[in-house]
């Protein structure tokens, strides 16, 4: 998969120009330039002695790790046919001082008898431009997926999904293995009154891993999301219940997980309202061993806030758990208490921005007794998402996330930043 400049220079052209020579009629298209910056920064400390013999002083050295910190320009052409919009074609060149990605995706939702079909698929190569390449760093990766759905009477529809997936590496490594997963999903959708809905279904889905068998699974399970709108609120929850059956010798790393989360808002007369937020996991092995233990956590969050329309802003408490069965060499039982708050802006055709802050406490529970792997923090968990529209052509957008840890013992901190921002222009 090593390609020469003009090679990629051939594909990057077919790329771009694709979505136009495949268009069988008239269409529109839209050409998008934008510049980007992404950096990620993680810093914590490390233990040191010193190289005398009669000298045992501990010093805690700060270090700072810096994965990302690169420019990138992006050219994207973007095509839809006239009339009927049954499907749309995307391609895409990106490049970094050390990257270039080429990627091609498309979207189709033809008629089929009395049903339609809802799909995607994406192609996305990626080369590294430095002369040191590790393992990983330069793939080749396709996803499609296709959704029949089927209307058998008025507000009840059966569907069918097909997925598919795949990764091919040009080098591989111990973290990195080309593989390929295939499975579907058959379920039943019913719609209510408004945008009220409920959907069930079961799926399967089989990964296979070449160069590591016991890498390959088989997983299978039941889905079911709901969807309510009425008079003073809405509700949204999303179940999954999942039998993972690894490719190993005695049901090693095999699981059973289930994971339920929803959230529930009440207007309480405007502008106030509250918004419960609640969370279960649970994790069970079929065979616990050091690195995996059973093990469950539960997340509740009650915050009570204003909303005029564009701005809404919500604060409360909130309160987890994790408990974790078993000797697990990292195993890390906690209860965290703390306060979330939330601000959200919306204005339409014009920005949207949304906030979010959680600050608290975790304490470890390990029978009363800590160590260098398990300790109490407090901690700051911060994310800005925004989307700005500065020229009816031109707009900015922008994701920050962070993450800070202060514990008692200095050398324990740590902090992670993530940034990503990009400034795009449509022609």
């Amino acid at each position: 998969m090593h390609l020469t400049g003009a090679r990629w220079g051939w594909i990057l052209i077919w790329l771009l120009l694709l979505p136009l020579g495949a268009a069988p009629q008239a269409g529109e298209w839209s050409v998008k330039a934008g510049l980007g910056y992404e950096y990620l920064n993680q810093e914590y400390f490390l233990d040191s002695l010193s190289s005398g013999a009669d000298d045992t002083l501990a010093v805690a050295t700060a270090l700072s790790t810096t994965y990302l910190d690169d420019l990138r320009g992006e050219l994207a052409l973007t095509y839809r046919p006239s009339g009927k919009r049954t499907y749309e074609l995307r391609s895409s060149y990106e490049q970094t001082p050390h990257q270039l990605r080429l990627k091609f995706a498309g979207d189709f939702h033809p008629k089929v008898g009395s049903g339609r079909i809802d799909g995607t698929a994406e192609l996305d190569w990626r080369h590294s431009l430095d002369d040191s390449v590790a393992a990983g760093d330069e793939y080749l990766y396709g996803y499609t997926r296709a959704k029949y759905v089927l209307p058998i009477r008025e507000h009840v529809s059966l569907f069918w999904q097909l997925r598919g997936e795949f990764v091919d590496f040009d080098s591989t490594g111990s973290y990195a293995f080309d593989h390929y997963r295939a499975g579907g999903s058959f379920g039943l959708h019913r719609q209510f009154g408004g945008l009220s809905s409920l959907d069930v279904s079961g799926f399967v889905m089989g990964r296979d891993v070449p160069d590591s068998i016991r890498l390959s699974y088989l997983s299978y399970g039941l889905e079911s999301s709901l969807f309510s709108f009425y008079d003073r609120g809405d509700l949204d929850a999303l179940l999954r219940f999942e039998v993972r059956d690894y490719n190993s010798i005695g049901n090693e790393d095999d699981y059973v997980r289930l994971e339920l989360t929803a959230r529930h808002r009440l207007d309480l007369g405007y502008p106030w309202f509250t918004r419960q937020e609640t969370e279960i996991e649970g994790n069970w092995f079929d065979e616990p061993d050091d690195l995996s233990g059973d093990y469950g956590r539960y997340r509740l969050a009650v915050l009570g806030g204003v909303d005029n329309q564009v701005v809404s802003f919500a604060l409360g408490p909130q309160f987890e758990l994790l408990w974790q069965k078993g000797d697990a060499a990292f195993a890390e039982d906690y209860i965290e208490l703390g306060l979330e708050g939330q601000l959200d802006i919306m204005k339409a055709s014009l920005m949207f921005a949304s906030v979010e802050s959680d600050l608290g406490k975790r304490n470890v529970k390990d029978e009363g007794e800590e160590d260098a792997l398990r300790s109490d923090f407090v901690f700051e968990r911060l994310n800005i998402l925004a989307d700005l529209t500065i020229l009816p052509r031109l707009s900015l957008n922008a994701l920050i996330s962070a993450e800070w840890e202060w514990h008692d013992q200095e050398d324990e901190n740590s902090r992670l930043i993530l940034v990503s921002t990009g400034l795009s222009y449509t022609f």
